[in-house]
């Protein structure tokens, strides 16, 4: 037997595969939340490109400090990678934000292929509390999600997981600590940008910043665990 039974070409460059032959979860309502979705991570990883290279351009001879009064590039930047102003040089700083750069302008090179987003027999072995995962052998274009959680009001958190689980596919990354986890909050800055759910929520708040003009509240415990 096939190992997926329904597909939904719900873009021409992005395709859908799930395991039940008869599911109401891809009706139409569904398939628009998942392009919202995908849009939405393909537009933050082409913003912060762009944007990290105008800050990089800009940066003088110090280091810009966050504004506490709202949610500019720098405190955004400098909140979810542990760096300390005072306690780093411009060098290092501008060294921060190529690496981000470049990770940012990998994801958008590559969200812009053709996408395979795909429901998982996993997902239902644990229970419904793992959002996403990548298998890292034969499946280039291909991101495991939690297809039974999709649905309308979750579009910005199925974007984090798809930026999220790309970083760990494109760009290698790790999960050292996940959103829950005290730590995450006192990881080093190279540590950080090393950690697909660091990267997952900057590139996500910097977009929504520009998009939004606001940032989303961080809601810790809805949607789970990402891999």
């Amino acid at each position: 037997m096939p190992e997926y039974k329904t597909e939904y070409q719900i873009t021409p460059d992005v395709m859908v595969r799930t395991r039940s032959p008869i599911s109401r979860r891809m009706l139409p309502e569904v398939q628009q939340v998942l392009l919202t979705s995908v849009n939405f991570a393909r537009n933050s990883s082409k913003y912060c490109t762009s944007k990290t290279r105008q800050e990089i351009a800009a940066l003088l001879d110090y280091i810009p400090v966050g504004n506490q009064y709202g949610a500019n590039f720098h405190s955004t930047f400098q909140r979810w990678f542990n760096i300390d102003p005072g306690q780093t040089s411009l060098r290092r700083y501008r060294d921060y934000m190529e690496r981000f750069r470049r990770i940012c302008s990998m994801l958008d090179r590559e969200l812009h292929e053709p996408l395979e987003l795909v429901d998982s027999k996993l997902l239902k072995q644990l229970r419904g509390r793992t959002l996403g995962y990548i298998n890292t052998t034969n499946e280039k274009r291909r991101i495991h999600l939690n297809v039974k959680k999709i649905k309308s009001g979750n579009e910005w958190e199925l974007a984090n997981t798809i930026v999220h689980e790309a970083t760990h596919k494109f760009c290698h990354t790790t999960d050292s600590v996940n959103i829950n986890d005290k730590e995450m909050d006192s990881i080093p800055p190279l540590r950080a940008l090393d950690n697909a759910e660091s990267l997952g929520y900057t590139i996500i708040q910097l977009y929504q910043s520009h998009h939004l003009g606001r940032q989303l509240p961080i809601l810790r415990t809805k949607w789970g665990r990402r891999r």
